[in-house]
């Protein structure tokens, strides 16, 4: 792979050159004139955005000389709305992000891969996950690249509290694996220990990306969410369960969960306290040490300068309720890069998605933001090795976490997006966490919502 990715510049240069030759320089009217492709984007951190503006520019000096250009667009409000939009207005980005979540919703307009990829003299089957098998249109034709991934809700902890806890009270220890995951009960009870004891503002954060999180939690019971994605699987006894936790770590005083309850060291203080009603950030609340643990993935290392803070950061896998079943998490996002079916230039757009799996995907792995989805790079010492040891540490522990098989795609409802899944959700559990709805009458009206929507 090494060599391939070494004369991927060469190989596009000359494709280009030939392109030029047959074309007459790109058919264009003055020397200053491009034929241009939109390539949407969401970029959550500096420090992705920075590798990915030298990525475009360097593809662009590429293809500058046969008159074509990428120019990327952000949009301001909410991503998938503006990209809905767009295809709406026939205005449909040449290349744009992908979720799991959304997928089913854009799948007819995305062009299929697979002719492409098999003429590659760059880019294999064999560099692609098995999760990419996700992004098969109702035809079987793939139609998305994964750029990047990982397990999204990892436990992260602050080691430091931890240490200073278990110092101090040699009576009552909490021990966390890096490997074996606890059981739910034992970490509630460590998160709101640890919460009481150093007056820690949260025990945990679930409140910015729960929805997400508690499809997590309810797939790695073995059961799933909904019943022919038509209904929410709320008579479930391990959807119950998963709720249970997930409103217990939430809402103050949840006496309706004695078996959590029980375990409150904080004067009915809920570990999580509702978080999504923060103004802060779950990651800025971490960093700021006002929160002993939240669940994120690898790009918030990078993305929200965890190796940069003032203390030991912990990894773990996520708390699951049956440990005999072992170590278990998902992928939410799994953002891919997909061509719009209508683009006028499908071979550059092709060409560019070539280009950031391979040479583009090598400059990514100098920050360890996620895991390469090129997998033979996720394997190299490109990605493997780094110069800040702490990058190195979680860039192997994310991999041998994935390659160990213990992440599977998060299972959301094919019938509506996800966007529309977390309204249901939010609207109800906001009800919820106000006394609005008992627990009952919660699954009972997100499983009304579920329906409505369909």
């Amino acid at each position: 792979m090494k060599n391939k990715l070494i004369t991927s510049s060469l190989l596009l240069l000359l494709t280009f050159a030939l392109a030029s030759c047959q074309n007459g320089g790109g058919d264009r009217t003055k020397k200053d004139s491009y034929k241009v492709l939109t390539y949407l984007t969401s970029a959550d951190s500096e420090a992705y955005q920075t590798v990915l503006d030298k990525v475009v520019n360097d593809f662009n000096e590429i293809i500058k000389p046969q008159g074509y250009k990428i120019v990327t667009e952000t949009p301001g409000g909410s991503y998938y709305t503006s990209l809905s939009n767009k295809f709406s207005s026939r205005q449909a980005p040449d290349i744009f992000m992908m979720e799991a979540g959304f997928f089913n919703s854009f799948s007819p307009y995305l062009l299929p891969l697979d002719s492409y990829l098999n003429e590659s003299e760059t880019l294999s089957r064999s560099d692609l996950w098995d999760l990419n098998d996700f992004y098969l249109n109702a035809n079987g034709e793939l139609t998305c690249l994964i750029k990047d991934f990982s397990p999204d809700f990892m436990l992260i902890y602050n080691k430091k509290m931890l240490n200073d806890y278990n110092n101090s009270h040699p009576e009552k220890q909490f021990i966390v694996s890096e490997t074996e995951p606890m059981s739910w009960t034992e970490y509630y009870e460590m998160v709101s220990t640890i919460q009481n004891s150093l007056s820690v503002s949260y025990g945990t954060s679930l409140g910015f990306e729960g929805v997400k999180h508690l499809h997590e939690m309810v797939q790695s019971t073995g059961s799933e969410m909904y019943i022919n994605d038509q209904k929410l699987n709320k008579d479930d006894n391990n959807v119950k369960e998963a709720f249970s936790l997930f409103c217990a770590l939430q809402k103050d005083n949840a006496t309706e969960f004695p078996k959590y309850y029980s375990l409150n060291q904080n004067d009915g203080k809920a570990p999580g306290s509702y978080t999504s009603g923060s103004t802060t950030s779950e990651q800025q609340l971490f960093i700021q040490q006002r929160c002993f643990s939240i669940f994120n993935g690898l790009y918030s290392f990078s993305a929200y300068g965890f190796y940069d803070v003032n203390f030991e950061v912990g990894i773990a896998p996520h708390p699951v309720m049956d440990k005999t079943k072992g170590a278990f998490g998902t992928t939410s996002a799994m953002v891919s890069h997909a061509i719009s079916k209508t683009t006028k230039y499908p071979d550059i757009a092709w060409k560019f998605l070539e280009y950031y799996q391979t040479v583009g995907m090598e400059e990514f792995t100098k920050i360890a933001y996620n895991i390469p989805g090129n997998k033979t790079i996720a394997g190299s010492d490109s990605f493997l090795k780094n110069e800040n040891p702490k990058a190195e540490k979680m860039a192997n522990y994310f991999y041998n976490f994935v390659n160990d098989g213990h992440c599977a795609v998060t299972k959301y409802n094919n019938l509506i997006s996800y966007d529309r899944v977390q309204t249901c959700f939010n609207t109800q559990l906001a009800k919820y966490y106000d006394g609005s709805l008992s627990f009952d009458k919660l699954l009972t009206e997100i499983d009304r919502s579920i329906q409505n929507s369909i």
